[in-house]
């Protein structure tokens, strides 16, 4: 016995089929026997049809221009938890749930702002984020050369939240500003 609703997938192979209308059963096998075979497939049509569509791809990997990042100003200022302006953008961040403390937003419109320092050594956005994690890990720094959070801004401040890097890239996605650029795959 399978029970399903909405779907015909299965009349071809069912034994019975039975509708549910107002709490009483009917039996529509025929009927669903009926459109099961108007609408049959064969083998060679399954193959065909496979052939034509398109194989599903991962997205290109891709970059961020730095001079539309620069371009924006170098002013930041978290206003909540889901928004912040960076330099004359306004960022909307309400659809990005995991953000929990406007420290985070704080660090994300400030890592916005530090980004062109990265991507001039990265091959794709994800490099990019990799190389900026490197130095926000390292937490051996100095009064001339700030570590840790303090790296991406301008002065020590001691404000942040660490973002993960899925934050700080929905971030650069929401950012209208931004321009990217398509990488070659390595």
């Amino acid at each position: 016995v399978l029970v399903i609703g909405g779907s015909g997938d299965y009349f071809e192979v069912a034994d019975s089929v039975v509708q549910m209308d107002s709490y009483l059963p009917i039996d529509v096998t025929a009927k669903a026997k009926a459109i099961a075979e108007k609408t049959r497939i064969t083998a060679d049509e399954w193959v065909e049809r496979e052939e034509k569509e398109k194989p599903l791809r991962i997205g290109q990997p891709r970059l961020p221009v730095s001079e539309s990042l620069q371009r924006i100003g170098d002013k930041t200022k978290a206003l909540s938890v889901e928004k912040a302006v960076v330099g004359s953008a306004e960022l909307d961040l309400s659809a990005v749930e995991q953000l929990v403390e406007k420290s985070q937003t704080r660090c994300i419109a400030d890592i916005i702002i530090a980004l062109p320092k990265y991507l001039s050594n990265a091959k794709c956005l994800s490099h990019a984020l990799d190389l900026l994690e490197k130095d926000l890990d390292n937490l051996s720094g100095s009064s001339s050369k700030p570590s840790g959070l303090d790296a991406v801004g301008k002065w020590i401040q001691g404000c942040y939240a660490r973002p993960r890097r899925f934050e700080i890239a929905a971030a650069l996605n929401r950012l209208r500003e931004a321009q990217f650029k398509m990488v070659r795959q390595p």
